[in-house]
This record gives C-alpha cells, structure tokens and sequence, in this order.
C-alpha cells in the first residue's frame, strides 16, 4: 500500500509553481479580506493547474473552513499534510477544528507539530533579532509607563517578559502555539488579598508569534499594545469577553 504522505506533488514546471503560489498567496489574502467569490475563483483556477498540490488543498480547505464546512476542510487539510508534513497552517486549522470538536488529543499533536515548524521557520528566516526585540521591547516599556493609577502602582511587582513562542509544555496543556500573549499567576485581588500560592504572576509577550504575523512596524506597534494590555486586563481580573469589549483583542 503506498503512504500517501510520501506521494509526490502534482508535476509542476518553475514557471507554473510560479503561477500557482500567486494564485494560493492571493486567495489566502481575499480569505483574510472576506472576498469569499474572489477566492474562490482563484482556488478554482489554482485547483485546474494542479488538483492534487498540497498547497492548493490547504487552501480549499481554508475556503471550505470559512464557508462553514468544517468537515470538508477538515478532509481537505489533512490530504494536505499527508501529502506535504510541513503545511504549517494546515496543521494549525486542524488543531483548532479538534479545538471546536473537543478533540484535546489531536489539537495538541497538531500544534505541537505548528510549534516545532515555526521555530524551524523563525530560525532560518532570522525572526526576533536584536533589533526587532529591542523595538518590542521599546513599544512595552511605553505602554506600562503610561498606565493610569492606580493600575500602574498594582502592576508594578508583575514582571512582564518577552519570549519568543509558548513552551511545549504550554502547547501540552492546550495553549495557542501562536498566541502573542499569556497572562498567569495570581490576579491582582488574589495578590492584595493575600492568596497563598506557589506561582507568581506575570505577563508574557510572545515577540517572535508578533514578528510573524505583523510585518508592518505600524502594524506590530498596534498589536504590541493591544497584546499587552489584554494581558494586563487579565490580571485585573477581566475575562475573555469584558477584555474584548474594551476594545483589548
């Protein structure tokens, strides 16, 4: 029985390769923009050149994903990754199908296998190097200096660190591989209260997660920001919801 995950791509010359990443960078671009029938004409035309691509199948996937039909792109991203083992985001959106099926197994070994590609990935494309930290680093140290009291006096004994993506014992317990914040520990009224604990509080920005997916620097700066204060919001005890309510991510 042959392994699919070892069978070849469709037979493709440069100058078609060409064609077709535009065509699936370009379709990816009208998903992220809601453009549903533009997308799919590009899929359509990319599907045409090279049906069985596993680029081109991650990316019907993405459109069956945002045209609610997760079981058929559920289908479609892992023919993907049988074909290709490091279709990074089609690894990612099975992990958040398990995530929404309950499937605590599978979204793990997903995103595990998300954050050992992306290390892989940051680390050949030189993502989160002295400038780029230092730049994160800037627009923090900004932010927690122009808190209002008395939510600056609280904070001040919380460290806030800079790491370039969650652990793999995070990514264990079902964290976001691609997550660009993480607030634990003790909320404040624990802290004034007195809790006892064995974990201290602290707030965690996840600069190489930010560096990926924002390029632009007006872009990272916003997000930055948005990052760390939905953290912060966190530790004054806001849930999910009240925290993206005021507008925190």
């Amino acid at each position: 029985m042959l392994n699919r995950a070892a069978m070849p791509s469709d037979p493709i010359d440069a100058a078609n390769r060409a064609v077709l990443d535009h065509l699936v960078h370009e379709a990816l671009d009208l998903l992220d923009a809601d453009r549903l029938d533009a997308a799919a004409a590009n899929v359509a035309e990319a599907t045409a050149l090279a049906p069985h691509d596993p680029a081109v199948l991650a990316a019907r996937g993405q459109l069956a994903w945002a045209r609610g039909e997760p079981h058929e792109a559920r289908d479609l991203f892992r023919r993907a990754v049988d074909r290709d083992p490091s279709q990074t985001d089609a690894h990612y959106a099975l992990a958040r199908l398990a995530e929404d099926a309950g499937d605590h197994a599978t979204q793990v070994r997903h995103d595990l296998k998300v954050l050992a590609l992306d290390t892989a990935a940051h680390r050949r494309g030189g993502v989160g190097n002295r400038a780029q930290v230092a730049l994160i680093e800037q627009i923090a140290e900004h932010v927690l200096q122009t808190l209002p009291e008395p939510f600056a006096s609280r904070l001040a004994a919380v460290p806030v660190v800079l790491e370039p993506r969650p652990s793999v014992g995070l990514v264990q317990d079902g964290f976001d591989p691609r997550a660009f914040g993480l607030f634990e520990g003790p909320e404040d009224f624990g802290q004034r209260s007195h809790a006892v604990t064995d974990r201290p509080s602290r707030i965690v920005v996840f600069f190489a997660n930010l560096l990926e997916a924002f390029a632009d620097e007006a872009e990272l700066r916003t997000q930055v920001e948005v990052t760390l204060l939905h953290e912060i919001g966190h530790f004054f005890g806001l849930d999910e919801d009240r925290v993206a309510a005021l507008g925190l991510g």
